[in-house]
Formats: C-alpha cells, structure tokens, sequence
C-alpha cells in the first residue's frame, strides 16, 4: 500500500505553528511522511524542532526572507506569500516527485487559500485545518455561503444586527470578529480572505475540514458543518497533557521567541492556585495606555502575576521588572505556555481570546 505523504504548510506565528506542528508530529508517529513547511524567515526563528521518525521539514519563499518589513500592511504581505510562495511550493512538490516521495495530502491553514489551488494542480487532495473553534467558523461558513450568505456579495455592505444564523443564538455586533466591520480598515483583508475560504470549499466536491476542537466540546456546532465533511481532531496538544500516547511530549516543540529562564523558579515560591498569568498572544502589541491600566489593575488585585510583554518597543518602561511591581509581579518577554498552564500556582489566565493559547 502506498504511503501517505503528508505536507503541512503554516503562517509563520506561534498561534498557527503550534497547532499545524503538532498535528505533523502526530501523523508521523502513525506512520505517515509528514513535511512541515513555513517560510524562509519563520523557519529560521524555529528552534529545538522536535526530532520524529518521518518527521521533516522545509521552507519556501514568501518574497520577504529576511522578514516582513514592520510597515507593510499585512494584507499586502499575504499577496505576496500566495505569489512568490504559490510557485515555490509548486517547485517543492514536483521536487518531493522527483526524489521518490510525492506528496499525496497537502495541509492548509487560513489566510492559505492558495494552496488548495496548488493541490489541485499537482492532482494531489488536499484539506483545510482551522485553527479557530467550530463555532467560530460555523459563524463564518454561514455568513459567507454562496448560498444567501451576507458576506457572499463582493459589495461590501455592512450587515444590520442581530444576526440569526441556523442553530446559533442571535449574534450581535459585539459578537462577531472586528474583522467583519467595513470600520476596521486594517483588518480588511480578511473579508475577502474568508469569502475565498468558503468558495473553494463549496466547490471542491468533497471538501475535508479539519477543526482543532473535539466533539463533547462543541457538538452543535460540529453538528451545524457536518455538510462540509468536518473532522474534529482536537485538541492539538502535546500528548503528555492530552491521551498521553507519549509521555515525553511535553511541548509544542518550537517556539519562535527566546523565553526568560528565571521565572519557573519564581512560580515555585508562590501558593498553589495565586497567580495570574497574563499573556495577549505573540502578535498583539498593546498601547503605552492599555499596559499602564492593565498593570494597575493587577496590582490592585493583590494577587501575584506573570506578565508576558511582546513589544517593539525597547525602552518601554511597563517592561522594566521594577516600575511599580513592588516584588507583586513579574514581567517576562517570552514563556513555555504548556509550561505555565500546568504549574501548579497559576489560578487564571488572562488571554486575548486565541484559541490556541486555551486548548
């Protein structure tokens, strides 16, 4: 029987690493060839990528391989991926054709809608994995349909609010992705993004879905994308904290950021259950302002914190541990997650509402 070939290309950010990195690391130890693949510069930033038997890894070009330039509008940035990455990935495949191991699956996430196209091409399946929550894209499957969809139009009209969508509550303006508003200019590459995401589902005679969640979680939702051939496959977590096939699997295997090393001392010191931690993602750069109300905020809770800080920034002074801490908190620029979800002192997480970042 032929062996599976499995390519499973990523955005370079750690919110869409750890999720499509995990599920090569699982397809590898079933016994399949499983390539993951991200651009020049995100693979550069990997380390301590996890070593597998039929695990392997490579690169294309997304035109920006010393990174993406920090003023150019992300939009732009993914026209560019789907341009210059679309024909490397096509010199990828017929590469893997040429070495005796073509590639028979290929695996996408969003905002890659091309790369469905390209597997069409190179006459292989493929199937697209999201990394948001069922509901979340039960919402969007439904409100971009070709069938009576409000977002289906490419007029871009605002709909009126609430929504009632099939099975779900009335969703309000409150509810939905700001993504979704004409007044959020700079995400507004995003609507055409998921139109996009929809069509080539609807047109794909058997379309595949894979959601990072698991049914007792979110059955209704699964229950609503069932038309769409959904595979629920989650949790994509390491499989000490999740079935516990292997008990060394500890981490995702990659982070993109240098962590602090001195804070799990730190966590140590604290009663079980008494830390906040506080973490807005990888991505999420925070005003001066918001940091400033947040840490007030913290320190009025008279609880200890754990504060991870991304920001450009070098002389942002929220981030010098002494500014106001009082020894109350720590401020760190980077930290293990899975690390700090099952130490025992931390008692709340306080998240920008990644799905990946509360599995």
């Amino acid at each position: 029987m032929k062996k599976h070939h499995f390519l499973i290309i990523s955005l370079p950010a750690q919110g869409h690493i750890n999720p499509t990195l995990q599920l090569a690391k699982i397809l590898a130890r079933a016994g399949a060839r499983c390539t993951f693949v991200t651009s020049v510069h995100g693979f550069r930033k990997m380390n301590n990528l996890p070593s597998i038997d039929g695990l392997f890894y490579a690169s294309i070009s997304d035109g920006h391989d010393d990174g993406r330039p920090k003023e150019m509008y992300f939009g732009d940035y993914l026209n560019d991926f789907k341009r210059v990455g679309s024909e490397n990935l096509k010199n990828l495949l017929h590469k893997f054709t040429d070495d005796g191991y073509p590639v028979t699956c290929l695996v996408y996430t969003i905002l890659f809608t091309w790369v469905a196209e390209v597997a069409r091409e190179y006459h292989a399946q493929s199937a697209f994995l999201a990394i948001q929550c069922a509901t979340a894209f039960a919402i969007y499957y439904n409100l971009f349909t070709t069938n009576n969809g409000i977002y289906s139009s490419t007029t871009e009209i605002e709909p009126s609010f609430p929504i009632k969508l099939p099975e779900l509550p009335l969703i309000s303006r409150d509810d939905i992705p700001t993504f979704l508003l004409q007044s959020d200019s700079a995400s507004s590459f995003m609507i055409p993004v998921m139109r996009e995401h929809i069509k080539i589902l609807e047109s794909d005679s058997n379309p595949r879905v894979l959601i990072n969640t698991f049914d007792a979680l979110e059955e209704k939702s699964l229950k609503i994308l069932e038309k769409i051939g959904v595979c629920s496959i989650g949790p994509l977590i390491p499989s000490a904290f999740c079935d516990g096939n292997d008990v060394n699997d500890k981490s995702f295997g990659c982070e993109l950021f240098d962590k602090s090393e001195n804070y799990s001392q730190w966590l140590d010191l604290k009663a079980e259950g008494s830390v906040v931690y506080v973490s807005f993602g990888s991505l999420a750069v925070l005003k001066e302002e918001q940091k400033e109300e947040i840490l007030k905020g913290l320190l009025e809770s008279e609880r200890p914190f754990l504060w991870v800080i991304r920001s450009s920034n070098e002389d942002d002074k929220i981030k010098n541990e002494n500014y106001g801490l009082n020894g109350k908190g720590m401020i760190v620029p980077w930290c293990s997650q899975m690390e700090i979800f099952f130490h025992k002192s931390i008692g709340c997480f306080v998240s920008h509402c990644g799905w990946n970042s509360k599995e």
